[in-house]
């Protein structure tokens, strides 16, 4: 994970290497392991665990994140 600041804002690129046998994964199962917080520990190093509070619908949940340098972030 690698962020840069702009003038126009902050950019974060993520890049993930995995190994596929036959099929490629669609767009949407790369979107469930982003959205899910319990996984967000396994490809973001900034973070110690994540867990879901609430979901309350598709697009709206509220999680719990704690980061390994504290917030905020000095």
């Amino acid at each position: 994970m690698h962020r840069r600041a702009t003038k126009q804002g902050d950019v974060t690129r993520v890049v993930l290497d995995a190994p596929f046998e036959g099929s490629i994964a669609g767009l949407d199962k790369w979107r469930a392991v982003l959205s899910t917080p319990e996984l967000r520990e396994e490809w973001d190093p900034a973070v110690e665990a994540s867990s879901l509070v609430e979901m309350f619908d598709w697009n709206t949940r509220i999680t719990r994140t704690n980061f390994a340098l504290g917030w905020p972030a000095k």
